[in-house]
């Protein structure tokens, strides 16, 4: 169950910055992992309280060891991914 996305999706979307992260999905991760919403300006705008209910609610109900399990790896532009490919530009070495 990909957890980051459906944080993801509740936030706005704006990729304001005013959260500390450039883009959303950033900050869902981290909301994910330390369950603070509050660093969002726009989850405590009514058009958006609703949503803001519904991470809290998420976020509570998971098991942060589980997560843990997961692996992720980070690449070149900053997304992450569960898995990796076997034949990739990234891995690829010139000589």
């Amino acid at each position: 169950m990909d957890y980051i996305k459906k944080i993801a999706d509740l936030l706005p979307g704006y990729n304001c910055n005013a959260c500390n992260y450039r883009r959303c999905d950033l900050f869902a991760e981290m909301i994910l992992k330390v369950k603070t919403e509050e660093k969002c300006p726009f989850l405590l705008k009514e058009e958006f309280k609703e949503n803001n209910k519904k991470i809290k609610e998420l976020v509570s109900n998971i098991d942060i060891n589980l997560l843990k399990t997961e692996r992720r790896f980070k690449g070149l532009d900053d997304y992450e991914a569960d898995f990796l490919l076997d034949l990739c530009r990234e891995n690829l070495q010139v000589e």
